[in-house]
């Protein structure tokens, strides 16, 4: 019998959740609103006891709905395009289209039109001024460079020797181990450098 009850108590209360879910939703905002500080407190400490568990959860809840959750963030995208742009960016649709229109629809970087995607708004994380528009690769390229002008121009500089006489790969051949570097190396070479160029600079 106990279980029962405790059964007709948890339906009850889907029931009534289903059926005042407006009324519940704006009831949780306003008290998240007037104990903000309080709540984000409970959700770091929540956060903090079941960290392992909820990655486990969350890395296989993606897996098992990634064709969902990629539908449903692109349809958010799509419906909530103009509020993104104004909170993060500061910009209209007018704006952002005014400024694919000047860089002729194309990335500001590499020149490429977008592939099946808008253009990402690029912009100074200090500041916050907008740079540009950029594709998801010029974008990211950035992002593992930290924006630090000395880092990609040590990277063009890399690019640029005519020869690649490093004694690590003097006997290395094409298919061989030791020909390329992962490319894992590589966010941890932008870290490597950005410190370097950070103590130069005090």
């Amino acid at each position: 019998m106990p279980y029962k009850y405790i059964e007709d108590i948890r339906t009850s209360t889907k029931k009534y959740r289903e059926t005042h879910r407006d009324k519940l939703a704006t009831k949780n905002r306003e008290y998240y609103k007037n104990h903000k500080d309080k709540s984000l407190a409970q959700k770091r400490e929540y956060d903090k006891l079941h960290r392992n568990e909820r990655s486990i959860y969350n890395k296989k809840y993606r897996n098992d709905h990634r064709e969902k959750l990629v539908a449903h963030q692109k349809e958010y995208r799509k419906k909530h395009r103009e509020e993104i742009l104004m909170k993060k960016y500061g910009l209209t649709i007018e704006n952002y289209d005014q400024l694919l229109v000047a860089q002729n629809g194309v990335c500001a970087i590499c020149g490429h039109p977008p592939n099946g995607r808008c253009l990402s708004v690029d912009h100074d994380h200090i500041t916050g001024k907008v740079r540009g528009l950029l594709c998801t690769s010029c974008n990211i390229m950035l992002g593992n460079a930290y924006d630090d002008k000395k880092i990609l121009a040590s990277a063009i500089d890399y690019l640029g020797r005519s020869d690649y006489d490093n004694e690590c790969f003097a006997d290395s051949q094409p298919g061989q181990e030791g020909n390329l570097v992962s490319i894992a190396v590589y966010p941890v070479l932008c870290r490597s450098l950005a410190k370097g160029s950070q103590a130069k600079g005090k």
